[in-house]
């Protein structure tokens, strides 16, 4: 949960900067402030608490717009989980609900961890389930099992709250103990969006294959125009987009070897222990997915190695390609910029360039979205004041609000019944395989940071495959050491 990487993590802050703000409340369903029993006919229990309960809540992007801000001209406040909210306070008025601002300027990670520490969090918070996961052992999180394993009140016919959620929030809420530690309302995926007024300017068809690819950046450079929006910085995900399909793709066959929980993800416990014993990481795969991320530099703007606004060069028309996600569909329809976007998978490597390619597609996609909501683990120590937060949220994730909260925010649900907004058509699309592993910060986030180090070395020099590989073993040894430190129970003993 950093401030400096647009990274799944930010999303839950970064994207409101410009989608929660340009949401068009015309385009979100009516959500009803009248109680549901009363709007839905469906059955309601009694509130689980008597006693006044006030929940502090930090909602992310989802968060309804403060009041007092002043907005630029055409962009609406949000309103859905108000709306929500004030429907189940009218069922329940002993249950007070105060939105926390994130204060500006502020690292998140250290918040979270000042807060936990101080007993002083939100009552609900917002962040990734990885950013948490490393210390679940030190409470900063509450586990969500029980409440799982109990019927949601409010949809009639539920036996189990997580009947109601799509495998993939269930597997991204799964921590290393094998608990589920979070609510997941939608999900994200990653295509690469592409200036299509162009591309038929030029003649180009959407590349399929890698070559394919590269051909087509050849072109449009050629052309006068920069073919991809791209940098190497912390604040944008450009490289570990560009890595992270082509080293799923020819580690296709043995990357599950590390699932150790079976969930189809490679969590931080997981890395941790196989790369200390030495049976998984695969660094020929690493070394190609890293060479070929290396073809791309030709292509990117000048000062690739800084920070760019890569949204701006993109709705400049100085770039032709952005590496983009989901939670950007709604800007362009909402303040489209002067040509047509449209989306294109991630291409497949050929087997000319290795023969381990697997020809899979393998699309980056999870549920890091906008709703990723924890509560502190201390807060189980009143039993009923957590029975009526997770009453609270089973509410909200009926399929006629997340319905609403989708619309208004974007949002590709993966409550089952609840509808997502004809704009992410290009990402419900069919693959063969999400990502399981997503490179260093599959392990932390400072892995991240020191995988990022090791391509800002590497890129830009004339390293051989030996001293690449020697730097790269260096460094994620490092990091796992350090998880290991967090969590002496992922120790490999000798």
């Amino acid at each position: 949960m950093s401030n400096h990487k647009m990274s799944r993590r930010d999303l839950l802050r970064s994207a409101a900067i410009v989608a929660a703000a340009t949401a068009v409340s015309a385009c979100t369903p009516a959500v009803s402030t009248q109680p549901a029993a009363q709007a839905t006919e469906k059955p309601v229990e009694k509130s689980p608490a008597a006693k006044e309960v006030k929940i502090v809540f930090y909602a992310g992007t989802t968060a309804p717009t403060d009041p007092n801000a002043s907005l630029p001209a055409g962009q609406k406040p949000k309103v859905a989980l108000q709306k929500i909210t004030d429907a189940y306070r009218a069922l329940h008025p002993n249950v007070s609900v105060e939105w926390y601002r994130f204060p500006e300027g502020v690292s998140t990670s250290e918040w979270l961890t000042a807060r936990i520490l101080a007993q002083d969090a939100p009552e609900i918070y917002s962040c990734n389930p990885e950013e948490v996961f490393p210390f679940v052992n030190k409470g900063y999180a509450l586990d969500f099992g029980p409440a799982y394993a109990s019927p949601n009140p409010y949809e009639p016919g539920n036996k189990a709250w997580k009947d109601q959620f799509r495998e993939v929030a269930l597997n991204y809420a799964i921590g290393p103990d094998g608990k589920y530690y979070s609510a997941i309302m939608d999900e994200m995926g990653v295509m690469i969006s592409y200036n299509k007024t162009l591309f038929q300017k030029l003649g180009l068809n959407v590349p399929k294959s890698w070559g394919d690819f590269m051909a087509a950046c050849k072109a449009i450079k050629e052309a006068g125009t920069i073919p991809i929006a791209g940098d190497m910085s912390y604040d944008n995900w450009y490289p570990e987009w560009t890595s992270t399909p082509n080293l799923n793709q020819i580690w296709y066959d043995t990357i599950y070897k590390a699932d150790d929980d079976g969930n189809r993800l490679i969590g931080s416990k997981e890395v941790a222990i196989h790369v200390q014993k030495g049976d998984w990481y695969d660094w020929d795969a690493d070394l190609l997915a890293t060479k070929l991320l290396k073809e791309t530099l030709p292509y990117l703007p000048d000062g690739w190695q800084g920070v760019l606004d890569l949204a701006m060069l993109f709705r400049q028309q100085t770039c032709a390609m952005i590496y983009d996600g989901s939670w950007n569909v709604q800007n362009y329809v909402n303040d489209p910029p002067p040509f047509e976007v449209a989306y294109m998978e991630f291409p497949i490597l050929e087997k000319e360039i290795t023969p381990r390619a697997s020809g899979k597609n393998v699309a980056t996609m999870g549920a890091w979205g906008n709703v990723n909501w924890h509560i502190p683990g201390y807060i189980g120590s009143d039993q009923e004041k957590a029975d009526t937060i997770f009453d609270y949220l089973k509410f909200i994730f009926t399929p006629d609000s997340v319905t609403a909260m989708s619309a208004e925010s974007g949002m590709i649900p993966t409550i089952t019944g609840a509808t997502a907004p004809p704009m992410m058509a290009p990402f419900r699309r069919d693959y063969d395989r999400p990502v399981p592993f997503q490179g260093w910060e599959n392990l932390s986030e400072d892995a991240y940071r020191a995988q990022l180090e090791v391509w800002g070395t590497y890129l830009p020099s004339n390293m051989s495959d030996n001293e690449y590989l020697e730097l790269a073993k260096a460094k994620l040894n490092d990091q796992v050491r350090r998880a290991v430190e967090l969590n002496p129970d992922w120790k490999v003993s000798n």
